[in-house]
Protein backbone atom coordinates (compact mmCIF):
# COMPACT_ATOMS: atom_id res chain seq x y z
CA UNK A 1 0.00 0.00 0.00
CA UNK A 2 2.90 2.26 -0.66
CA UNK A 3 1.95 5.55 -2.27
CA UNK A 4 -1.60 5.61 -0.95
CA UNK A 5 -2.74 8.13 1.58
CA UNK A 6 -3.49 7.06 5.12
CA UNK A 7 -7.09 8.27 4.73
CA UNK A 8 -7.58 5.99 1.70
CA UNK A 9 -6.19 3.03 3.64
CA UNK A 10 -8.43 3.76 6.63
CA UNK A 11 -11.46 4.03 4.36
CA UNK A 12 -10.74 0.60 2.91
CA UNK A 13 -10.34 -0.89 6.38
CA UNK A 14 -13.59 0.63 7.64
CA UNK A 15 -15.41 -1.14 4.79
CA UNK A 16 -13.93 -4.46 5.87
CA UNK A 17 -14.20 -4.19 9.64
CA UNK A 18 -16.86 -6.42 11.12
CA UNK A 19 -18.89 -6.95 7.97
CA UNK A 20 -19.65 -10.36 9.42
CA UNK A 21 -19.58 -10.49 13.22
CA UNK A 22 -16.86 -12.77 14.63
CA UNK A 23 -19.44 -14.90 16.46
CA UNK A 24 -21.25 -15.52 13.16
CA UNK A 25 -17.96 -16.49 11.50
CA UNK A 26 -17.26 -18.97 14.31
CA UNK A 27 -20.74 -20.48 13.99
CA UNK A 28 -20.43 -20.78 10.22
CA UNK A 29 -17.06 -22.51 10.54
CA UNK A 30 -18.45 -24.87 13.20
CA UNK A 31 -21.36 -25.72 10.90
CA UNK A 32 -19.01 -26.42 7.97
CA UNK A 33 -16.81 -28.65 10.15
CA UNK A 34 -19.87 -30.55 11.38
CA UNK A 35 -21.18 -30.99 7.81
CA UNK A 36 -17.79 -32.30 6.67
CA UNK A 37 -17.72 -34.77 9.58
CA UNK A 38 -21.16 -36.03 8.51
CA UNK A 39 -20.11 -36.28 4.86
CA UNK A 40 -16.85 -38.13 5.50
CA UNK A 41 -17.50 -40.27 8.62
CA UNK A 42 -15.10 -43.04 7.60
CA UNK A 43 -12.21 -40.77 6.66
CA UNK A 44 -9.26 -41.53 8.91
CA UNK A 45 -5.98 -39.69 8.93
CA UNK A 46 -3.11 -41.80 10.19
CA UNK A 47 -0.48 -39.82 12.07
CA UNK A 48 2.30 -42.12 13.37
CA UNK A 49 3.05 -40.25 16.59
CA UNK A 50 -0.17 -38.32 17.08
CA UNK A 51 0.51 -37.31 20.69
CA UNK A 52 3.59 -35.41 19.53
CA UNK A 53 1.63 -33.93 16.63
CA UNK A 54 -1.14 -32.76 18.99
CA UNK A 55 1.42 -31.33 21.43
CA UNK A 56 3.08 -29.46 18.56
CA UNK A 57 -0.23 -27.97 17.45
CA UNK A 58 -1.03 -26.95 21.03
CA UNK A 59 2.41 -25.36 21.41
CA UNK A 60 1.93 -23.46 18.14
CA UNK A 61 -1.45 -22.19 19.35
CA UNK A 62 0.00 -21.07 22.67
CA UNK A 63 2.88 -19.35 20.85
CA UNK A 64 0.50 -17.41 18.59
CA UNK A 65 -1.61 -16.38 21.58
CA UNK A 66 1.47 -15.38 23.56
CA UNK A 67 2.83 -13.32 20.67
CA UNK A 68 -0.53 -11.56 20.47
CA UNK A 69 -0.35 -10.67 24.17
CA UNK A 70 3.23 -9.43 23.76
CA UNK A 71 2.29 -7.24 20.79
CA UNK A 72 -0.65 -5.74 22.68
CA UNK A 73 1.58 -4.97 25.65
CA UNK A 74 4.24 -3.40 23.42
CA UNK A 75 1.55 -1.21 21.86
CA UNK A 76 0.31 -0.37 25.38
CA UNK A 77 -3.27 -1.17 24.47
CA UNK A 78 -5.96 -3.67 25.41
CA UNK A 79 -8.45 -5.78 23.52
CA UNK A 80 -11.37 -3.80 24.94
CA UNK A 81 -13.11 -1.16 22.92
CA UNK A 82 -14.82 2.01 24.14
CA UNK A 83 -18.23 0.34 24.17
CA UNK A 84 -17.15 -2.18 26.79
CA UNK A 85 -19.23 -1.99 29.95
CA UNK A 86 -17.83 -3.80 33.00
CA UNK A 87 -20.22 -6.48 34.30
CA UNK A 88 -20.79 -4.71 37.63
CA UNK A 89 -21.94 -1.50 35.93
CA UNK A 90 -24.12 -3.46 33.51
CA UNK A 91 -25.77 -5.30 36.39
CA UNK A 92 -26.33 -2.05 38.31
CA UNK A 93 -28.03 -0.52 35.25
CA UNK A 94 -30.44 -3.47 35.10
CA UNK A 95 -31.16 -3.73 38.82
CA UNK A 96 -31.41 0.04 39.23
CA UNK A 97 -29.14 0.57 42.20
Amino acid sequence: MIGRSMAAQECEMSKLELRIPPVAVALIIALVVWLISRTLPTFRLFVPNWYSFAAGLAAAGLAVGGLGVISFRQAKTTGYDEAFVPPAEWLRSIVGE
